[in-house]
């Protein structure tokens, strides 16, 4: 059984464009296969091999992006309000020496796009989601455990 994705509207709409630019491109990329087989000897052909290995990027590509879209959830964060961690929080939290740390928990798609947004896939998502302000969490990663106290919640772009 195929898992679900989680996406926000705008991850949906992102993932509809690159769908449609890959769509645009397969017929080209046909066109140039089919070209460069007119020209005789394929062993020695590197305009169609080069097309022929695009063409298999591409057919994966589609695949995969039809595939998350297929198993898209669609999560609205514009209107949420919650006393729990759920995607699209933005955690404010303490470590055992007092450094203040926010993470914003978001979409497999957005994490990353800055240092402050985690993947609710993540450790360190995993390991927020579902607590409170005032729950205090181990975070396992590679180098060990990061301890967190939750200390504020709030939804934001």
């Amino acid at each position: 059984m195929s898992e679900t994705v989680l996406l926000t509207k705008e991850n949906l709409e992102q993932l509809k464009e690159k769908l449609n630019e890959l769509l645009i491109e397969k017929p080209q990329v046909i066109a140039r296969i089919d070209l460069a087989r007119s020209h005789g000897d394929l062993k020695e052909n590197a305009d169609y091999h080069a097309a022929r290995e695009r063409l298999g990027f591409l057919e994966g590509q589609l695949a995969l992006i039809q595939d998350k879209i297929a198993r898209a959830q669609i999560i609205d964060t514009s209107n949420m309000v919650s006393d729990k961690v759920i995607m699209g929080v933005r955690v404010k939290v303490e470590d055992p020496d007092g450094e203040i740390e926010y993470f914003h928990v978001v979409s497999d798609m957005d994490a990353g796009t800055t240092d402050e947004k985690v993947s609710i896939n993540s450790p360190i998502g995993k390991a927020l989601i579902g607590k409170k302000v005032g729950d205090s969490v181990g975070i396992k990663i590679p180098k060990g455990t990061l301890n967190y106290k939750i200390l504020e919640l709030s939804f934001s772009n």
